[in-house]
């Protein structure tokens, strides 16, 4: 049975769900998986990908990069992650994919995995979660930018994204149809 890593870095937790998901589909296909958060769990704690038949790495997008830890992990893998043996999967969370998906995937799913020197076998970027709720993660300042954000997206693309509320946008449909391809994958290599 082919193992999985599902690595991943999230601050408001939208991206960690993300990845929650895709790990709960490969193990209903059969898949042995480690879900890792590379930003709680210490660098010499990373699992190698050489361990794993596929890996999925997943970060969400600040100001139009990954999140430093998934960049460090990459660099610290990139030849085992490129690997011919390795069926690799990169996902991006962005609240750009709400408003403007082809962009995002464009930008994002396409263009930051080409950026770090990844060829992946499949990469997307999905819609993430906007919480503007009170149990939120985001810290004021961040829910002052995204309620800033929210606003200019209701204006530019007719979101509607509620103040004071949990706005979940992922496309949990495609976020499993995701995970179901790399499995596939992952089966019919050696």
């Amino acid at each position: 049975m082919k193992r999985f890593l599902v690595a991943y870095t999230s601050r408001t937790g939208s991206t960690e769900g993300v990845a929650k998901r895709m790990a709960k589909v490969l193990k209903s296909e059969g898949f042995r998986c480690d879900v890792v958060d590379l930003l709680s769990t210490r660098r010499k704690d990373w699992p190698s990908p050489a361990d794993y038949g596929g890996v999925i790495l997943g970060s969400m997008v600040r100001m139009g990069k990954w999140d430093g830890r998934l960049r460090r992990y990459i660099d610290l893998h990139r030849n085992e992650l490129n690997g011919p043996d390795l069926t690799l999967g990169v996902f991006s969370c962005s609240a750009t994919a709400i408003g403007e998906p082809e962009k995002a995937t464009r930008e994002y799913g396409e263009g930051l995995p080409k950026q770090a020197g990844l060829r992946p076998d499949a990469c997307r970027a999905f819609a993430g979660a906007i919480d503007l709720s009170s149990q939120s993660r985001l810290g004021l300042f961040m829910k002052g930018f995204m309620k800033a954000a929210a606003e200019d997206m209701r204006k530019e693309h007719g979101v509607d994204i509620r103040d004071g509320e949990m706005n979940d946008f992922r496309n949990w449909d495609d976020i499993e149809a995701l995970a179901r391809e790399l499995g596939n994958m992952a089966a019919g290599k050696k």
